[in-house]
């Protein structure tokens, strides 16, 4: 079998394994039906509807790799991804770093790092992703929704982190 063969039927057992994911935690949030007062959808709304959009991510990733499984080409991609475990930890790694270092300093380094990882290598793209995602995050959720972020409980990352949220306010 040649590289583009077994890089489609990764490809397809991952989508496999995407939408197999999708559905377990598709059922197991259908069972959060609290109501909210003065909210019209309950906390079971939204957890349903991103494991609707991770299915459709895995279907998409299925149908693609079986697209692509007759075509024989020995040529790596030029933007391969040469890491993916690493790639499939690092959002592990930043879940359990983040209510210990919090959100505000772990994002960008775990967004500049998984961005490396990926392969980009264009400074003002990696700048460009980093300050269009991390101030999008910003404005919706503590701006826009005034939702609490992470701020750490480890010395020294809490107080910078507070620091931050205190600057943010002052914006306001």
């Amino acid at each position: 079998m040649d590289s583009k063969t077994l890089r489609s039927r990764g490809s397809l057992y991952h989508g496999v394994a995407w939408i197999v994911c999708s559905v377990a935690g598709y059922w197991y949030s259908s069972h959060f039906d609290e109501r909210i007062e003065n909210y019209a959808y309950t906390a079971a709304t939204w957890p349903p509807m991103l494991f609707v959009l991770l299915a459709m991510v895995g279907i998409g990733q299925v149908l693609v790799a079986c697209r692509h499984a007759d075509q024989n080409a020995n040529t790596q991609d030029e933007g391969a991804v040469s890491y993916p475990y690493l790639i499939a930890a690092t959002p592990v790694l930043y879940a359990v770093l983040l209510n210990k270092t919090g959100f505000y300093l772990t994002t960008p380094v775990f967004l500049l790092v998984f961005l490396l990882l990926l392969g980009e290598r264009r400074i003002s793209r990696i700048v460009s992703a980093i300050a269009l995602i991390y101030s999008f995050i910003l404005v919706v959720f503590c701006l826009g929704l005034f939702l609490p972020l992470p701020v750490g409980n480890w010395p020294g990352f809490y107080e910078a982190n507070t620091w931050i949220v205190m600057t943010m306010r002052g914006l306001r």
